[in-house]
């Protein structure tokens, strides 16, 4: 589970979590089922027409379609 903090805040207001074909991202508060797919480059989590893609420097961004709508950075949680 990664915890993200809009670009720039300290507060963690999204969560990446990975179990597999029970991912899910976690928006201020509500649960969003998604489907995990990851490579060299990025794990993405994908949800009808949006993803959350984040990369090898825990940079998270939001997509709406192919356009960038926000940028997190998160942290790996234990």
């Amino acid at each position: 589970m990664w915890g993200c903090a809009p670009v720039g805040e300290r507060r963690n207001i999204l969560y990446l979590t990975d179990r597999g074909s029970r991912s899910y991202i976690k928006f201020f508060g509500q649960r969003i089922p998604a489907t995990l797919t990851s490579d060299a480059s990025e794990t993405r989590w994908t949800w009808g027409a949006n993803a959350m893609a984040l990369d090898a420097d825990n940079v998270a961004r939001y997509y709406e379609g192919d356009t960038v709508k926000a940028q997190f950075k998160c942290k790996k949680m234990s």
